[in-house]
């Protein structure tokens, strides 16, 4: 393997990459939708600053989110335009959600532009507003990890308790039908050396604290000026750019050249004040890595300081299962299809979901099946990590955003690097053959 390319993405003191993503963004083409053109790189520093480059190491344009360091940034299913949002979490507990299809056309432009040398990253940077919300979690601090698992349906005993935590017992239902929120979930850990006891524990006076934290967010739609801009103005864009009137937002070759707009940034947005529906608590627990699965699955693990791994299902807000003994472990899911041919009446290929564990002191990589199955296969393997491919595509098709692409059960998402710098996938076809042989046996 060689280095393609590589990138200073900053020059100033004491100033470094605080998170990291990378997605694909859709193809054009209405019949390729589900494939991805090419790659962005989203790079997040300690200053605040997020950017985000092309594939080839190309800055594409700047944003200033915050005053304080990005902690997190993932790509996550939404009600927004684009179905999808990027949300960042910041250090001082917020999250800042800008819509997927405004990113998606930013990003675009931007990559036609600079590659024809039309427009720089600065110049882009200082005229490009990209439609966003800014998000206080409220009363909760030492947020390490973020997530959304999508639209939820709240039943009727969550609507009346919330409006009883919101306004006593006199506040009114008005709502016949339950509301709909997105559900972010937050876990608190530590982000540092020294901000936990030897013995892994937590050493400070509030014992009893949430470790994991379900967040609601209104689902109400977001305004802005790109989405206006996507749908209202008609002028056309040659370089393959759809006609949303980018060239008429940008000035470029029309009068607002002469009236630029006055940007706002990210990190200047109005904060709302959103908060935790409920939690799970543990004053000895810690949160480090958050590992969640497949769309339609509704599980995710948390790998905590105490050596434990938790198994929780996100829509009942439920933890199902813990594993013990697996300090420092890293996780992967792996989703499975297959036609078992003891049931032919079965008209769509059953789907299986197991989970990849590394354990980096023991040296191995086992795998159990979900959600109360047994370890079904072990691998020794040398030191290394377990790198889970999650990314998903911006602005994809509903398959793509529902995890139901049909190929999904012919690629893998997890890889295991080594310490060489070697990629290993050949584990992974000897365990989707047994996979299959005990998932038709096992159902």
């Amino acid at each position: 393997m060689e280095i393609s390319t590589r990138v200073d993405a900053t020059k100033e003191d004491f100033v470094y990459i605080s998170a990291l993503n990378a997605f694909g963004i859709s193809s054009l083409n209405s019949s390729k939708n589900s494939e991805d053109d090419w790659t962005c790189i989203c790079v997040c520093l300690s200053n605040g600053n997020l950017l985000f480059y092309s594939q080839e190491g190309k800055l594409l344009f700047t944003e200033k989110c915050a005053s304080t360091s990005i902690v997190a940034v993932k790509l996550c299913p939404s009600f927004c335009p684009g179905n999808q949002e990027l949300v960042l979490l910041t250090a001082d507990s917020r999250l800042i959600a800008i819509e997927g299809l405004s990113l998606c056309v930013a990003l675009r432009a931007a990559c036609v532009y600079i590659s024809t040398g039309e427009r720089t990253a600065k110049e882009f940077s200082s005229v490009l507003q990209l439609n966003a919300q800014q998000f206080n979690l409220y009363n909760i601090n030492g947020v390490n990890d973020v997530l959304s698992t999508g639209i939820t349906q709240v039943c009727a005993f969550d609507q009346y308790i919330g409006a009883f935590m919101a306004g006593g017992r006199s506040e009114p239902v008005t709502r016949e039908q339950s509301p709909s929120y997105l559900q972010y979930i937050c876990t608190v850990g530590s982000r540092g050396k020294g901000e936990e006891g030897a013995s892994g524990y937590d050493s400070s006076s509030k014992r009893q604290r949430e470790f994991v934290n379900f967040v609601w967010r209104s689902t109400q739609p977001l305004p802005g000026t790109l989405t206006d801009a996507l749908f209202l103005l008609t002028s056309k864009i040659s370089n393959n750019i759809p006609s949303f009137g980018f060239r008429s937002f940008l000035g470029v070759g029309t009068s607002r050249i002469d009236q630029p707009r006055q940007k706002q940034q990210l990190s200047d947005l109005p904060t709302t004040q959103i908060y935790s529906k409920s939690f799970l608590k543990d004053g000895k627990r810690k949160s480090e890595r958050t590992f969640v699965a497949p769309n339609g699955w509704n599980l995710m693990v948390i790998v905590d300081n105490i050596g434990r791994i938790l198994l929780v299902n996100t829509k009942m807000r439920r933890i199902l299962r813990i594993w013990k003994g697996y300090r420092q472990a890293r996780c992967g899911w792996i989703e499975k299809q297959q036609k078992c041919s003891s049931n032919p009446n079965q008209a769509a290929p059953s789907k299986a979901l197991f989970l990849i564990i590394y354990v980096p002191r023991r040296g191995l990589l086992e795998v159990w099946s979900m959600q109360n199955g047994p370890r079904i296969s072990a691998f020794e393997v040398d030191d290394g990590r377990l790198i889970s491919i999650n990314c998903g595509i911006l602005c994809g098709n509903d398959e793509i955003l529902e995890g139901n692409k049909a190929n999904s059960s012919k690629s893998s998402n997890v890889i295991f690097l080594s310490a060489e710098g070697l990629f290993y996938v050949s584990f992974l076809v000897k365990f989707l053959k047994l996979g299959a042989m005990f998932f038709c046996f096992y159902t």
